[in-house]
């Protein structure tokens, strides 16, 4: 290795030693570990920040959920007391149950809050009938007495 002074116009030459290049390599490890530490670190926040990012959005879908969560038990509490009053309904109509289809429909259908699981879509207008063949055997019993 040369060095060289210019203000005394004077040229060193040192030789490298054991010492100066182990020096040298553990300049060069510590300057390259540093690095990867601060790549690491910036993995780690950004990271972190997609992950915070993540936890907001979840936080925002809950609270949408649970808000048609909400609206939907309302219209399946008003849509079981209109079934527990068809049993004594004697005026019930074909538009009076299409409507109750629908509003059935629609409250299992809130805002998309989750598929209802198939039977009880199926199940609704069964239960429906259930209840106006119920009501059609209390009518008969009531006529043959």
């Amino acid at each position: 290795m040369t060095t060289e002074n210019q203000a005394a116009g004077e040229v060193t030459k040192i030789d490298p030693t054991l010492a100066s290049i182990q020096q040298e390599r553990d300049d060069a490890a510590a300057h390259q570990a540093r690095v990867k530490a601060d790549i690491e670190e910036r993995a780690r926040v950004r990271e972190k920040r997609a992950l915070l990012g993540e936890v907001l959005n979840m936080k925002a879908d809950i609270e949408k959920r649970f808000e048609a969560v909400k609206q939907q038990k309302k219209l399946l509490k008003g849509l079981k007391l209109d079934l527990s009053a068809l049993n004594d309904d004697e005026d019930l109509t074909a538009d009076d149950l299409r409507n109750l289809l629908k509003r059935g429909y629609e409250a299992f259908h809130v805002d998309n809050v989750g598929k209802p699981v198939e039977d009880l879509a199926s199940a609704l207008p069964n239960l429906i009938f259930s209840i106006v063949k119920n009501r059609n055997d209390l009518l008969n019993a009531r006529l043959a007495s």
